[in-house]
């Protein structure tokens, strides 16, 4: 007896990437790419290439807390997928998913075929495209005011004019931090771009080391980093001198925060 295939969602690709489709949708997994850096020890992320039968994206990231799927078995190509929370984004009219929760309904090796006729359409912009290696995966924060600066290599430079602010999130996502707060965007940790500087993350700290001492040939200072983490993925920042006496007492460990105003760079090799 034949299994039987799940109906596609109609127009949940272009629904997603405009946050105007409802969940649960239904969509097929036509392949997916493995995206890592060997020279980091980030999170390996996924990028999905979907479709809905009709129209086909490759701006889909999944979200790492789900990366079992993948390397497990249970997702494999060609599978169909019941999405029942997304995360949609822009930049610089780019567009895309993160999806964060999905289950398989229909196992790839079941379906064995790309179901309808699928197209990129206009307006599915290939924002993942590119070397991976070089793409907005394996990436820090740098922060930096005057002299001091966030980040993970003191090789690396930043703006001496950019600043990092930590405001404590409440429980309402949408409550104003500070005048104008509730203006900014809230962008998905998975979407940094070391090309963009201006962009709002809310993330919990999950992790928080003591304050180091360090000396290099550029002089001596203190630093101290935290882990932090949204429903899309988790990055790692850095505090140097200022920033760490600063910081060190407001960042702590499960707190929600609201962090804007920083620069985020790739990791050196």
């Amino acid at each position: 007896m034949a299994a039987v295939i799940p109906q596609l969602t109609e127009k949940a690709i272009e629904g997603m990437l405009n946050q105007e489709a409802k969940c649960p949708l239904v969509v097929q997994m036509v392949q997916y790419k493995k995206i890592s850096d060997p020279h980091s020890n980030q999170t390996t992320r996924y990028r999905l290439h979907i479709s809905d039968g009709r129209d086909s994206s490759g701006t889909c990231m999944l979200a790492t807390q789900r990366n079992e799927l993948i390397e497990n078995g249970t997702l494999d190509n060609l599978a169909i997928i019941k999405v029942n929370h997304y995360i949609s984004n822009q930049i610089q009219s780019k567009k895309f998913v993160v999806l964060v929760d999905l289950e398989v309904v229909a196992p790839g090796r079941t379906v064995g075929k790309v179901l309808g006729d699928p197209k990129n359409g206009s307006k599915m912009s290939m924002f993942f495209q590119g070397d991976p290696v070089k793409s907005t995966i394996s990436q820090e924060c740098e922060v930096s005011k005057n002299s001091s600066s966030l980040t993970a290599s003191s090789t690396t430079k930043s703006d001496n004019n950019s600043t990092l602010t930590a405001s404590s999130a409440t429980k309402s996502h949408n409550s104003p931090i500070t005048q104008g707060e509730q203006q900014k965007i809230i962008f998905p940790i998975i979407s940094l771009s070391p090309y963009q500087s201006k962009w709002c993350i809310r993330a919990r700290v999950t992790r928080k080391t003591d304050i180091r001492n360090w000396s290099n040939k550029r002089g001596d200072g203190k630093l101290f980093s935290v882990d932090l983490m949204d429903e899309s993925g988790e990055i790692r920042a850095t505090a140097f001198n200022q920033e760490c006496d600063r910081f060190f007492s407001v960042l702590q460990p499960k707190q929600v925060y609201f962090i804007y105003l920083f620069i985020c760079v790739q990791l050196c090799c």
